[in-house]
């Protein structure tokens, strides 16, 4: 095997290896990439440069661990950009859309694995905004592209300067909204009335509920998100101000809506500009005093000076994006599917049987709904937020170790993305790289939103959806509405088939009520008839247990429970253990060195209580002890076999000198390499050529 790279690639520490993995998914098999870390041949990070090795390590490691081959990661410390053009060849040619995309940039262009696509790198930072469309990604951090040497004949050997035309190519690839047109013409003579007269006047008004639960108290839950919530108040002011921008702009910023948001710019005009533009354009009813001349507003394109249904209809979804646009021609897809007759009669032997594809076995399922209802402070949340790092990063999930999944979104309506991101590093010392939050978190409340939703989850590869609360997420008000309860349900149910994503919801008990009843737990039967798993969580404050009784689950046994020990953001099912088990996790790692003799190696530390905790949590609370001064860190490294090493450890203060004299005392292949100089014929290519092993000249300190 031979690869030639360029050497500005070569140069940067960012390569890991990856390993061929068979999946299931939706019944289909389907092969995915793992990546490995060099040094150790555990799972790698594209969010842990730790993870990462060198050009020769990685290369070595390939050969001598039998893996499919190596990969670069892609982060902020390195120059490169890459483009991936998927399904880009056929018989052995590129495409004309691909060719014309190699031929704007004059750079390093490589085959992919496949043979049906090519990857090229360059020298460039991406624009903010999305970073695929079809078969065309781009990233430039938190991702890593297969190698395989491969160049295109006509592509040169050098990674080149591409920022200009990258940021020409990402303009074209994903446009801007265009900017509303101007409202119509209008001509109106100001309101003799006081800004305080005129409010109370809109309090008193026969809809005058709907205003102040708007305007005195900023209750938007009567709208699926805050953003139509301030197209309906800016729409009221404007009746009773009329096309006066200035003052419906006044006004508003004196409501309980009043945000940053309003004066965030968006291309040309604010956030607020614009939501008062919509509001006015096609309007012709407004308040007016008796003394005063009636409006006259110039006809719109339907010629009765109001906008069609649909225009009216994309201003609210431009209000709702902030980069994308989910509902332009360009960019929306309708799902002829989502329009079935159910008059269709199908011959029950044509019927294609499913099978459940669990991700964990008896709680979550491909395609399927899981409903997790616990009272406030038991540990919900901590629950799905170890279920996504765990679908994300690759780790142990309720005991059962899970492979690297997917992406993961996150819809949150009861916490902000804050206190989220701070319980990540909490638990984990970092955010799940595959994890996901929007903006504003969108309400599955009609079927016009299950349309928008189904294109959403398809266009960004959305795996996994969690949404806390279920409830909130589909606008549920009267839970003891079975028919407003069972119609959300339904739609969830049809999002969940339509993408074939799974469906985490966490959901809050009916009081007074034990968490043993499948309608007890879920509060209405028609909540807990959708969902395909129910599940309750108990969990008391003064001790870190919490058992998980699984109440329902319609493809296999019901009424099955557990019993875990929450700590540090994983449930791990308990055995028989000592008290150190509920010891803090910084507590247990001072303890195990100090067992120790005062020093160990981190793959010691690891290998101590990773029974009970994730490496990532070990490692950002190891970070956490020498920053601290509790621990103080050494590292050694060499080559021991003929393959290269690294070691860290980590020592008690006061044990270093004992520490150092311990390394530098230790046989020559554990002692640090002060220089490795490789001679060899070619740098880029002799590394992996099989059966040839480069001369090396090693000295040692």
């Amino acid at each position: 095997m031979t690869l030639t790279l360029p050497a500005e690639l070569i140069a940067v520490p960012h390569f890991i290896g990856y390993r061929l993995v068979e999946r299931t998914e939706g019944g289909q098999a389907k092969t995915i990439k793992l990546p490995c870390d060099p040094w150790t041949g555990s799972a790698a990070s594209a969010s842990d440069p730790e993870t990462w090795s060198d050009y020769a390590t990685a290369c070595r490691a390939v050969k001598e661990r039998g893996w499919a081959g190596l990969g670069f990661v892609f982060a902020e410390d390195d120059p490169f950009t890459g483009i991936d053009l998927d399904k880009s060849i056929e018989a052995g040619a590129l495409l004309p859309w691909a060719q014309s995309i190699v031929d704007r940039f004059p750079t390093y262009w490589e085959v992919s694995p496949s043979g049906t696509g090519v990857h090229g790198w360059l020298k460039a930072v991406l624009p903010p905004g999305r970073r695929r469309t079809g078969h065309i990604e781009m990233y430039d951090r938190g991702r890593f592209f297969t190698l395989t040497g491969e160049r295109l004949p006509e592509a040169p050997g050098h990674i080149a300067d591409g920022q200009a035309e990258i940021e020409r190519l990402h303009a074209e690839l994903f446009p801007l909204p265009a900017a509303p047109k101007p409202a119509p013409t209008q001509t109106w003579a100001s309101l003799p009335l006081s800004d305080r007269e005129l409010l109370e006047k809109a309090r008193s008004a026969a809809n005058g509920a709907k205003f102040i639960t708007l305007y005195d108290r900023g209750d938007c839950t009567a709208y699926p998100s805050r953003s139509e919530a301030d197209l309906a108040l800016v729409g009221d002011l404007a009746f009773w101000c009329g096309p006066d921008a200035a003052r419906i702009d006044r006004l508003f910023r004196q409501s309980a809506l009043m945000r940053e948001k309003w004066e965030e710019r968006r291309g040309a005009m604010t956030y607020g500009e614009r939501t008062i533009e919509a509001a006015l354009t096609g309007k012709t009813e407004f308040y007016t005093p008796p003394t005063l001349a009636k409006v006259t507003i110039s006809p719109g394109k339907n010629g009765n000076g109001k906008l069609p249904q649909s225009s009216a209809n994309q201003e609210v979804q431009d209000l709702e994006s902030d980069s994308t646009c989910s509902s332009c021609s360009s960019c929306a897809s309708s799902d002829e599917g989502l329009v079935e007759s159910p008059w269709d009669l199908i011959p029950m032997r044509d019927v294609v049987p499913v099978e459940q594809d669990p991700i964990c076995p008896q709680f979550v399922a491909w395609g399927e709904i899981t409903l997790v209802v616990a009272p406030p402070g038991s540990g919900k949340t901590t629950l799905a937020l170890a279920l996504a790092w765990s679908f994300s990063e690759g780790d142990e999930f309720l005991g059962k170790r899970l492979p690297k999944l997917g992406r993961t979104l996150w819809l949150d309506y009861d916490q902000d993305k804050g206190q989220l991101k701070q319980k990540c590093l909490d638990f984990y010392g970092d955010a799940p790289s595959e994890m996901y939050v929007m903006r504003d978190a969108v309400r599955l409340t009609d079927d016009e939103k299950l349309s928008e939703y189904i294109t959403y989850l398809k266009d960004n590869e959305i795996d996994l959806v969690i949404a806390d609360t279920l409830q909130q997420w589909l606008m549920i008000n009267d839970m003891d509405n079975a028919a407003q309860v069972g119609n959300a349900m339904e739609r969830l149910r049809r999002l969940c088939k339509k993408t074939n994503v799974a469906i985490l919801g966490i959901g809050h008990p009916s009081k007074g009520r034990e968490l043993d009843d499948v309608n007890s737990v879920a509060n209405s039967y028609m909540f807990s008839a959708r969902a395909d798993v129910v599940a309750s969580l108990k969990s008391d404050k003064e001790c870190p247990e919490a058992t998980l009784r699984i109440i329902k689950n319609r493809n296999g046994t019901g009424n099955w429970w557990q019993t875990y020990l929450k700590r540090d953001g994983r449930f791990d099912p308990r055995p028989d253990e000592d008290d150190a088990r509920h010891k803090s996790l910084k507590e247990q790692i001072l303890h195990l060195i100090q067992k120790q003799g005062g020093f160990m190696e981190r793959q010691d530390i690891f290998a101590g209580l990773t029974d009970r905790h994730s490496e990532r949590a070990l490692q950002y609370q190891l970070k956490f002890l020498c920053e601290q001064g509790r621990l103080l860190k050494e590292t050694a490294g060499g080559y021991a076999d003929g393959r290269p090493f690294r070691k860290t450890y980590y020592c008690l203060p006061g044990f270093q000198d004992f520490c150092t004299s311990c390394i530098s005392s230790a046989p020559k292949e554990v002692q640090e390499v002060q220089e490795v100089q490789e001679v060899q014929s070619s740098p880029a290519t002799a590394l992996l050529n099989e059966g040839e092993e480069p001369e090396r000249t090693i000295i040692i300190k």
